[in-house]
């Protein structure tokens, strides 16, 4: 994590786009917001947008203005430093848009995206606009995942216990404990964990020892979070749909062949997951060659 940190800092220094994978709950935030902190626009606010929960209207209208209600670009506006999380599930015409807007302005605003995916395999699937994918990855940092540091796990632990009021420590037990849990949900998982052990633990004994046992009756409480039926085969639909727009250059007639599915049945697809075919006329062309890409290693 210190190597993770340092590439952090070296990258600050440069106005590249830059784009952060890792898993999910392993701190991507938290390192684009401390890129952020270290550059020379960091008297700046950062813009945070969560492409998996915003609208696209919203968004839209936060990084392209709106002249009706006198919101300023922000993509157009020099220093400004724009957070698209979950950059994957960002509308794909909002991608186009801002492949353009980044394209046709000299000085735009700096991007920092972040994905749990290989920015590589969302291009190849069509997750990506291709022109917004090599814009945004030429330079990618990978945030390592809980387990591959577990050195930290303890130090993380005792840390998010702590408080002004409280300084509760792990006994051995605990710290092994913690050490052997898989974490799939990474610092996330840690952290929420934690938090509710303070809360169950809230009985005048600001300094006390953590048991393994008080640990063990945290996690059994802690569910995993599964997404619903519906919202899995959602996903599943809107991302089967752009592949085959893209794959097929927008070419509805096709696009509905190939899925067996009739054009008007494959038009009340596209509506309900708000897709334009018309948007996917040129990027399914690859490019014929991709520019050199600085992919910085956590041994870097």
């Amino acid at each position: 994590m210190q190597a993770t940190l340092q590439q952090t800092q070296r990258i600050a220094a440069a106005s590249n786009h830059v784009t952060i994978t890792g898993a999910a709950g392993s701190g991507k935030t938290s390192i684009a917001r401390t890129l952020h902190a270290a550059s020379k626009h960091a008297d700046q606010q950062l813009t945070e947008l969560n492409c998996a929960q915003l609208s696209g209207s919203l968004i839209g209208k936060t990084l392209f203005g709106d002249p009706e209600l006198n919101v300023p670009s922000a993509v157009e506006q020099t220093g400004t430093t724009l957070l698209l999380q979950h950059i994957e599930q960002l509308d794909f015409r909002l991608q186009i848009q801002l492949s353009v807007c980044l394209e046709q302005n000299e000085s735009p605003a700096r991007i920092i995206a972040t994905t749990c995916c290989d920015p590589d395999t969302l291009f190849t699937d069509g997750q990506l606009a291709s022109d917004l994918y090599y814009q945004i990855s030429d330079i990618c940092l990978q945030v390592p995942d809980l387990k591959s540091r577990s050195e930290d796990i303890p130090r993380l632990a005792e840390y998010f216990l702590s408080s002004e009021d409280s300084q509760p420590t792990l006994s051995n037990s605990a710290k092994q404990l913690l050490l052997h849990e898989p974490w799939t949900g990474n610092v996330a998982q840690l952290k929420r964990c934690m938090e509710n052990l303070l809360q169950e633990q809230a009985d005048g004994q600001p300094d006390r020892t953590i048991q393994a046992g008080d640990i063990l009756a945290v996690l059994e409480d802690i569910a995993p979070q599964i997404p619903s039926f519906s919202q899995a085969r959602a996903e599943f639909e809107r991302n089967y749909l752009i592949r085959m727009l893209t794959f097929t250059s927008g070419k509805v007639s096709k696009a509905a062949r190939l899925a067996q599915r009739n054009r008007t049945d494959f038009y009340k697809l596209l509506a309900k997951h708000e897709l334009n075919a018309a948007d996917f006329k040129e990027s399914a062309a690859p490019k014929s060659a991709a520019p050199t890409k600085t992919k910085l290693s956590k041994t870097a």
